[in-house]
């Protein structure tokens, strides 16, 4: 009597039940891992483009606050959360004629929230209401320095606003830090 090989007859070549079953174990151990690789990857980099547009954006919030507080013509009152100043801005109406429009601008910082609001009011007839200018802000910091770089005692001796800005974007802090020189500093008490 002749036995049969499981590899079959006459020299076949072939895989056995068992050496299939731990070639697709292996494969799927492997395909486990390119997965998970590409999992966390993609995670990255959805977290990566959501504090990249956090960061875009309070980037674009502290140039508006700077430039609008280097064209201040006049500072009402300034504290460590908030600042009260007016500018104007020129406003092109046709090819030949503008209008100058006087902003009154108050920004202050509410930590309960963690939201910079912004308060405007213009000599138009309609002003805009008071919007949230920053928000998921865990920091926001104003201070006040003279000509010499010192810190500033009175409002008069004003010139130079350092501002920080703290956002906090799925437990990832970002500063942003700016000094705007006063341009036509008038401090009015």
């Amino acid at each position: 009597m002749k036995l049969v090989s499981f590899r079959g007859r006459r020299g076949e070549q072939g895989l056995t039940l068992i050496e299939l079953m731990m070639a697709t174990a292996l494969s799927s151990v492997v395909f486990m891992l390119l997965y998970t690789v590409l999992d966390t990857a993609l995670d990255s980099y959805a977290l990566g483009l959501v504090r990249s547009n956090a960061v875009q954006t309070a980037r674009q919030a502290v140039s508006v606050f700077a430039a609008e507080l280097q064209n201040a013509e006049e500072i009402y009152y300034a504290t460590s959360d908030s600042i009260l100043f007016r500018f104007k801005t020129i406003e092109q109406i046709t090819d030949v004629s503008q209008r100058e429009i006087t902003h009154t601008v108050k920004y202050a910082y509410r930590s309960g929230t963690g939201t910079v609001f912004r308060d405007e009011s213009t000599d138009l007839p309609s002003d805009p209401p008071e919007s949230e200018f920053a928000t998921g802000v865990s920091e926001f910091n104003l201070r006040y320095w003279d000509a010499v770089y010192a810190v500033a005692t009175t409002m008069d001796a004003m010139r130079y606003i350092e501002v920080d800005l703290r956002v906090q974007v799925e437990d990832y802090p970002v500063p942003l830090h700016n000094l705007v020189t006063l341009d036509n500093p008038r401090i009015v008490p």
